[in-house]
């Protein structure tokens, strides 16, 4: 008896027909587009009517103070502090103001480890690896400057992209050496 009390309050000894119950009733979905079916295309695949867009990239220039971002530009202390940080893991974004927040908005975002191949390319990968460890104090800044949270201002613009506002008050770069 008590076997059956369980089993019956799991649902597994219930009176009720599937039919008559509900249960594989099909019901429509509460979303607003087709799902995309499942691929295993090596791409970005997004709803018909939809659109996706690199956001803000790594290195993108966050003042006027910082050249444009080039996969041959050698990278300084002082670059990667302007820039955007690496590997964003984690973000949010936060509303400006209510009458604008779906086209203006500042972006947090977590830059939680560099890729040393990426960030020393130009100069052929990063120096003392093979010396026991021993590395440039600039390298090491880069490096502490590429980790960290970004803060970056976005728009909207008329086409419907979003795009960073350079010189935007409200970009900064927090990392392990920013005084706070």
């Amino acid at each position: 008896m008590a076997a059956m009390t369980l089993l019956g309050s799991f649902g597994l000894l219930g009176s009720a027909s599937a039919s008559e119950s509900g249960a594989g009733k099909k019901t429509p979905l509460a979303l607003a587009f087709d799902a995309v079916r499942g691929s295993m295309t090596d791409a970005v695949v997004v709803p018909a009517g939809y659109t996706a867009q690199v956001l803000i990239p790594w290195g993108t220039p966050l003042n006027s103070q910082t050249p444009a971002w080039s996969a041959e530009r050698n990278i300084t202390p002082e670059i990667q502090a302007n820039s955007v940080g690496m590997h964003h893991d984690g973000m949010h974004n936060f509303a400006l103001d209510e009458n604008s927040a779906s086209r203006r908005m500042v972006l947090a975002l977590n830059n939680e480890y560099i890729d040393q191949k990426a960030l020393w390319a130009p100069q052929g990968g990063p120096t003392g690896m093979d010396e026991g460890g021993k590395r440039p104090a600039d390298e090491v800044r880069t490096e502490i400057n590429a980790h960290g949270v970004t803060l970056v201002e976005l728009r909207k613009n008329g086409d419907g992209h979003w795009q960073s506002v350079i010189d935007s008050p409200y970009n900064r770069r927090y990392t392990s050496a920013t005084d706070m």
